[in-house]
């Protein structure tokens, strides 16, 4: 039975190994035939090209033309100089415009016509347009995409183009950024559209010529966004009262733009300085003088107090100014006119701000409260104390302990000299660049004695605190005190 299987299945290999070998024979023979019929082919051509001479030329081109498309896929503008073959070839000059789109220039008439050639080159530099045809040139699909990828190609655009309202609204729509060059053919057909693209970006105002300038409603629009586009407004709508109201409104700095009359004009000037008090500045010199227009500018902003007429200045506007910004204080106006009118409104300042504003109360320098407030803050502020302060036991113990470079600062012997006494020698060594720089003792040895002096500026600091010490001490001990430390 399993002899009978096995040939059964022999049989059937042996049968399947014919077909398979069968099948190859008639594909190596199909194979065969092909090759045999290219050669021949081939050897029909060359024989025939070699019996015509114009066959021969024609291979000879398509050589030519396929080494010289390699050329300008290098450097486009290789077809500058070129056979008529090569700038007549479309081929070779998409595959130039491709590379240099400006190499448009150096294609035949005809290739210049050709809407996929000048895409082309458009697409690669938007300048080719310029050596289109103008038939292409008057082509709103080729317009276009040069527009899309440079605004400075719509100039190059045929004029007749430029007359249709549909294609102009279609170019801004490409790109904004050619407002500035068609402002000729925008109409009223293109204000509904520009006024949405304002409204979106105001700096747009900008570049949109000077003609849409002009246009009271496009401005209004602008400068309710930001009020500085009022710069870019022509003359009569700078005094158009409606329109440098809204602008103010929205940026009280607008005013700088307005005509000197709205200058002058109190209503417009309030709204300016109630929306930055800083706009007082632009404000004509009546108003800057007058009370209301002042105080709602210095409430608005401190620091506008600086441009405020010093005949009108008085103590609540000084209070004003300092409540509204306390950098204020730095204003000569106003450090000058300080008083204790403003004193708590001062202290409540110091206490809350991280600035220093105690070179600029020279008027409240002789005040405890108001130098122990800034001492507070900053030690050495006792620099800012009158003498008497400086000498005051307290303020001067509380000085040093906020900030021990105070030190330099305060003229109260008996705190100095205890303060000494109370240094060990390598502690006063190491803050010798602190200590015995303070120039009342400094003034204070040279009236005495120039030999301290000496020894000061020596560094002789043993020598120094011993003589010191006989100097200053009112009843001077048998036994040096500050040798008794030295020997500790």
């Amino acid at each position: 039975m399993y002899k009978d299987k096995y040939l059964k299945y022999k049989y059937k290999y042996l049968t399947l190994q014919e077909q398979i070998g069968s099948a190859v024979s008639q594909t190596t023979q199909t194979t065969q035939t092909t090759q045999t019929t290219q050669r021949n082919t081939k050897s029909t051509l060359e024989n025939t090209s070699k019996n015509d001479p114009h066959l021969k030329q024609i291979e000879e081109e398509k050589i030519q033309i396929k080494v010289f498309i390699e050329k300008v896929k290098i450097d486009g503008l290789k077809l500058n100089g070129a056979s008529t073959l090569f700038k007549s070839n479309k081929a070779v000059v998409l595959a130039a415009v491709k590379n240099k789109g400006i190499a448009l220039q150096f294609a035949s008439d005809d290739l210049k016509n050709d809407k996929e050639v000048v895409l082309a080159a458009v697409q690669q530099d938007s300048k080719a347009l310029v050596y289109a045809s103008p038939t292409l040139r008057a082509d709103k699909e080729v317009v276009l995409k040069a527009v899309e990828i440079n605004s400075e190609a719509i100039l190059h655009a045929d004029k007749k183009l430029l007359r249709d309202p549909q294609f102009v609204l279609d170019a801004i729509k490409t790109n904004i950024n050619i407002l500035n060059k068609l402002s000729e053919y925008i109409t009223d057909f293109h204000k509904e559209y520009l006024l949405t693209k304002i409204s979106e970006d105001s700096d747009l105002f900008k570049i949109i010529g000077t003609r849409l300038q002009e246009d009271k409603d496009i401005v209004k629009i602008a400068v309710s966004i930001n009020g500085l586009l009022l710069y870019y407004a022509n003359l009569k709508l700078q005094a158009d009262k409606d329109v440098v109201s809204i602008a103010v409104a929205q940026n009280g700095r607008a005013l700088r733009y307005a005509s000197a009359e709205l200058k002058a004009d109190k209503k417009v000037v309030l709204i300016a300085v109630a929306k930055d008090g800083l706009a007082l500045d632009y404000a004509s010199k009546e108003l800057k003088a007058d009370i209301e227009v002042a105080a709602t500018a210095v409430k608005q902003n401190g620091t506008t107090i600086q441009n405020v007429h010093p005949d009108i200045i008085t103590d609540q506007l000084v209070l004003d100014a300092i409540t509204s910004n306390p950098l204020s204080l730095v204003n000569e106006n106003v450090n000058k006119r300080l008083n204790s009118f403003h004193k708590s409104k001062v202290l409540e300042i110091i206490n809350a701000d991280s600035n220093e504003f105690g070179e600029y109360l020279s008027n409240f320098k002789d005040d405890v409260d108001i130098i122990k407030a800034l001492i507070q803050k900053n030690g050495t502020a006792i620099k800012y104390a009158s003498d008497r302060l400086k000498a005051d036991y307290e303020v001067a113990k509380m000085a040093f302990n906020k900030d021990n470079r105070a030190f330099i600062h305060i003229k109260n012997i008996t705190f100095l000299i205890d303060h000494i006494k109370n240094i060990k020698q390598n502690d006063f060594e190491n803050n010798y660049s602190i200590y015995p720089v303070n120039e009342y003792i400094k003034q204070y040895l040279t009236e005495k004695d120039k030999r301290l002096n000496y020894n000061l500026l020596t560094g002789d600091i043993k020598k120094y605190l011993e003589d010191l010490e006989k100097q200053l001490t009112p009843k001077p001990k048998p036994k040096s005190v500050m040798s008794s430390i030295f020997r500790r």
